[in-house]
């Protein structure tokens, strides 16, 4: 589980509650992908599974976006994704309500700061091209007011 924990980048804290985000067959999966991409027929193969329940699992890893899939030459490729892409998911899609509400919060201050940490760099970049740290919009307020009072229908 350990090895586990490290290739899908699962914070501390989940601790006994991973079995909530990801089955035992889907940790095996991950482990034996570590990044890299297999087809079906090599997972079948390491994880002496038939070529039936090999592409089962991978789709279901897939599906619940523990895997991403890429095609090439007609033939699908699988690899893990990671905790954060699986929680956002997971939250969209899954009963995140059902969870305890103190994993709750830890997952919601975690997700934050990996949110955080995934866009510093292009703030930083943003920030470095901005005389004196204002960002410039290319339509000047007064021309965004006219824009907006001349548009038939603004649809957001």
């Amino acid at each position: 589980m350990e090895k586990f924990k490290e290739v899908f980048k699962v914070p501390d804290f989940i601790g006994d509650n991973l079995n909530l985000f990801v089955t035992e067959a889907e940790m095996e999966l991950v482990v034996l992908l570590q990044g890299e991409a297999k087809a079906a027929d090599q997972v079948a193969v390491q994880m002496d599974l038939s070529l039936a329940a090999a592409e089962e699992l991978l789709e279901q890893g897939f599906r619940r976006f523990i895997l991403q899939r890429q095609e090439v030459e007609g033939k699908y490729y699988y690899q893990p994704l990671d905790f954060y892409t699986r929680l956002d998911k997971f939250a969209m899609f899954e009963d995140f309500s059902s969870l305890p509400k103190e994993l709750r919060v830890a997952l919601d201050q975690w997700c934050f700061q990996q949110y955080v940490q995934s866009i510093r760099p292009y703030v930083t970049a943003l920030q470095a091209e901005a005389p004196s740290g204002i960002f410039h919009s290319p339509v000047v307020v007064e021309e965004a007011f006219k824009i907006i009072d001349i548009a038939a229908e603004i649809v957001l």
